[in-house]
C-alpha cells in the first residue's frame, strides 16, 4: 500500500510542470478561453478550468502510480479547490484585487 502511494505522489510531482503549463493557458491573453468567456465570468471559467485539469492530472498521475483514480483525482481537486479559496481569502483580507 505504501509503495503504490508513494508512486502515485512521484507521478502527480512528475506531473507538476505540465499542471502548470494547462493552468497557465487559461490565464493567457487570447487564448480561447478568454474569447470564449464575457469578461464578468472569466474568473469562475479559469477556477474551473483550473479544476477540471487537476482533476485529469491528479487521475492520470494516480493511474500512473497504480492507486485507485477517482480517490485521488477528487483529493487533487479537493486540495487545489481549498487552496484556491484560502488564496483568495487572503487577497480580499489585504485588499490584493486586480
Amino acid at each position: 500500500m505504501l509503495r503504490t502511494q508513494w508512486q502515485a505522489f512521484m507521478a502527480q510531482f512528475a506531473t507538476l510542470s505540465r499542471r502548470q503549463r494547462l493552468n497557465s493557458m487559461a490565464l493567457l491573453s487570447g487564448t480561447p478561453l478568454e474569447q470564449m468567456t464575457p469578461q464578468p465570468c472569466l474568473l469562475r471559467a479559469v477556477i474551473g478550468t483550473s479544476l477540471l485539469f487537476l482533476a485529469m492530472l491528479g487521475g492520470l498521475a494516480a493511474k500512473t502510480g497504480g492507486a485507485n483514480i477517482r480517490k485521488n483525482g477528487a483529493r487533487v481537486t479537493l486540495w487545489s479547490a481549498l487552496s484556491m479559496a484560502l488564496a483568495v481569502g487572503v487577497g480580499a483580507t489585504f485588499w490584493a484585487w486586480a
